[in-house]
């Protein structure tokens, strides 16, 4: 009886040891789910062994399943005393993968502090170790500090052809408070794969018509995951991406630019966040990241305002009802409360539009009717508050952009250089910092180059100097500060407009017809 149990034992055991050998190999030939398989088999037989916990949360690190890695790991590590390395690497892993930096860098410490042994297969290189230590280390300054490479991070973009990027989250001093088909299946398959994410997906609003649900987060494991109400998340919350990964409008802009916008991410944070036509904030994706940037100062208890569509599309209002939305901005109301001023300002736009191929023609001759243009828009501004646009109070006559920068581009082709600086200082003066809108979210930094570019032509030396300062200083607020896209910007200007002395006119007509269309 004794001798038929130790072959039993014996059995169980060569058994086992098969399984895992079979799971080394595929782990080597990179089949992560069949080295899954023959791993859990194995512990199946021997559930209290160190080693192949270890391995199978190598797997699981492998196959982005960081809950169940980090499970299996810590299991391991109480089973062979802590001591183990390689599981301790693993643990790390698992830490890094679920976005838990600090708690990443802890386990690495201690595995710094641990005595190596000779006998432990699993250990990973120095250099791994390196490379896992110099990637916490950069995200806890992302996350602490909101300090990213945007440069960096637009190269990995274009080099990836889905581009999901390796970066930690960064929030600043802000809390969420009660105010006023193909993703959908994505994010399912994340929810199950990492249930510590349901919690999150499902505190996101679900349309008027379903229940609001936020399970604790120690019940998640126990929540099924519900597809039709991580549609209807999706459908509500989810943020269009762009496939072109600049964080401007190329001034070599195809025309089908807008048809260049495609696939859809679902960000929890940023999903909070209300919409204003006259947003206080911006956003913008690098590959799979999303940054949420102030656009002005805001005070404490401000509610945080981003731009969903651009309000001077004509689908806009359509598209925000369609969100269960009805966007209550200055801009908005003025709209409702007077009909009748938007449609004579509506005909006076009209009227611009019949102009326009002939200031592409640099017909001189139209500058009276654009004048004329441009003083009846005015008219319909006199009645509004004087206060300035930062204290929320006035609305910036937003329709008198492109007009003026069309008066603007006129006077510069005849030669009329200082006629063509006061369009653009009053643009300057009235146009806030907006995402969305025209098209364009950089449009001050524009203005104040072109005038840079004028006085330079000028020969106005402190003139150019102060304007290439604010141009810079507008673009480091709603890009982010960073000299190598500056410099981008800079090199994408001069290429469109200082080429040569003799097509330097025909360049920067071309540059002002190019913002002139999008305002359209």
């Amino acid at each position: 009886m004794g001798r038929r149990r130790a072959n039993s034992a014996g059995s169980s055991t060569s058994a086992c040891e098969g399984l895992v050998r079979k799971g080394d190999a595929e782990l080597t030939a990179r089949d992560y789910e069949k080295a899954l398989e023959y791993y859990s088999s194995a512990l199946q037989v021997k559930p209290d062994d160190p080693s192949i916990l270890s391995k199978r949360a190598q797997v699981f690190n492998l196959l982005e399943k960081y809950e169940l890695a980090l499970k299996d790991a810590e299991i391991s590590l109480q089973l062979s005393g802590g001591q183990d390395r390689g599981t301790q690497f693993h643990l790390a892993q698992a830490l890094y993968g679920m976005r838990c930096y600090q708690e990443a860098s802890d386990a690495l410490e201690k595995l710094r502090a641990m005595k190596s042994s000779r006998d432990s297969q699993r250990f990973p290189s120095n250099k791994r170790v390196r490379k896992l230590v110099e990637l916490v280390e950069r995200r806890l300054d992302e996350k602490l500090h909101g300090s990213y490479d945007l440069h960096s991070m637009l190269k990995q973009a274009k080099a990836m052809a889905a581009p999901f990027l390796d970066h930690a989250d960064f929030v600043g001093p802000v809390r969420v408070a009660e105010v006023e088909g193909c993703l959908a299946m994505k994010v399912v398959e994340r929810m199950i794969r990492e249930p510590q994410t349901v919690a999150e997906v499902y505190s996101l609003f679900a349309g008027e018509h379903t229940p609001a649900l936020q399970p604790h987060p120690a019940e998640t494991h126990e929540l099924p995951v519900d597809e039709v109400r991580v549609r209807n998340i999706v459908r509500h919350c989810s943020f269009q991406m762009e496939t072109v990964t600049e964080l401007w409008i190329p001034l070599s802009i195809p025309d089908d630019f807008e048809d260049n916008k495609s696939g859809l991410g679902l960000w929890i944070l940023p999903s909070f966040i209300n919409h204003s036509c006259l947003a206080n904030a911006r956003h913008y994706t690098i590959g799979d990241f999303m940054f949420v940037r102030a656009i002005r100062d805001l005070a404490e208890g401000e509610e945080v305002l981003i731009s969903y569509v651009d309000p001077f599309l004509d689908h806009s209002v359509k598209k925000l009802q369609m969100l269960n939305f009805v966007c209550r901005c200055s801009l908005c109301s003025f709209a409702q409360e007077h009909p009748e001023v938007m449609e004579f300002r509506s005909a006076l736009t009209w009227l611009f539009q019949r102009l326009r191929p002939r200031v592409r023609a640099a017909d001189y001759s139209i500058l009276p009717q654009l004048q004329q243009i441009i003083r009846s828009l005015r008219r319909t501004f006199n009645t509004l508050p004087h206060s300035s646009f930062s204290s929320g109070s006035a609305l910036p006559p937003l329709e008198l952009y492109s007009p003026l920068m069309g008066e603007s581009s006129l006077h510069f082709l005849v030669g009329n250089f200082e006629q063509a600086v006061s369009p653009l200082l009053e643009v300057f003066e009235f146009l806030p910092r907006l995402d969305g809108i025209f098209s364009n979210s950089i449009a001050r930094t524009d203005v104040a180059w072109r005038l840079r570019s004028i006085y330079k032509k000028l020969g106005n030396s402190k003139e150019m100097k102060k304007w290439t300062k604010r141009a810079r200083d507008e673009f480091d607020v709603m890009i982010g500060k960073s000299d190598e896209l500056w410099e981008k910007y800079v090199g994408d200007y001069a290429a469109a407009h200082e080429a040569s002395i003799e097509d330097e006119l025909d360049a920067f007509m071309s540059f002002m017809v190019h913002h002139l269309i999008l305002s359209m």
